[in-house]
C-alpha cells in the first residue's frame, strides 16, 4: 500500500493528504465560529453583572465591653439592623491571637435580624476581625479596635 485508501465501491481511492483542508476539519471549522460567539456572549454577560455593585450590609456596629468567653474575649460586637427588611446574616469570626489547640476562627451560623432588632456575637478580643455576609449585600469586615481596653 502507497498511501492510497481503496474506496468502499472499489477502485483506486485517494490519499489522506489530497484532501482539502476545509474537509479535514470541516467540524473543526464548523464549531470554531459558535465557540468564539458563545465566549464573547458569556464574556459580555459576565462584565454586565460586575458592572453593579452590591450595596452595602445594613448593619449598624457598637463595639462594647462584655464578660470573657470561651476564647477569653472580653469584647462584643452589637449589630443593628438599619434596613426596611428582614436580613439573614452569617458570621465568620478570626481571632487575633491564636494558641495551638484552639481554633483559628468561628462561625457564627446564619440568623435572621428583624428591621431596628440586635444580634450580639460576643467573645472578642482586639484585633479580631468579623466578616459579616448577606444574600444581595456586600460582605462587611469589622476588626476589633485597638483602644477598647
Amino acid at each position: 500500500m502507497t498511501g492510497n485508501v481503496p474506496c468502499e465501491r472499489g477502485g483506486r481511492g485517494v490519499s489522506w493528504w489530497q484532501i482539502p483542508y476545509p474537509m479535514k476539519n470541516s467540524i473543526v471549522t464548523l464549531v470554531r465560529p459558535a465557540l468564539l460567539a458563545l465566549g464573547c456572549v458569556l464574556a459580555a454577560v459576565s462584565l454586565s453583572a460586575a458592572d453593579k455593585p452590591l450595596p452595602p450590609l445594613p448593619l449598624q456596629a457598637t463595639f462594647e465591653t462584655s464578660a470573657p468567653g470561651d476564647h477569653g474575649g472580653p469584647f462584643c460586637v452589637k449589630l443593628t439592623n438599619t434596613s426596611e427588611r428582614t436580613l439573614k446574616v452569617a458570621a465568620l469570626v478570626r481571632y487575633s491571637v491564636v494558641t495551638h489547640p484552639s481554633a483559628k476562627s468561628k462561625t457564627v451560623p446564619a440568623q435572621k435580624i428583624a428591621p431596628g432588632k440586635m444580634l450580639t456575637i460576643d467573645d472578642l478580643a482586639v484585633e479580631d476581625k468579623v466578616t459579616l455576609t448577606a444574600d444581595g449585600f456586600e460582605p462587611l469586615v469589622l476588626k476589633v479596635p485597638p483602644g477598647k481596653e
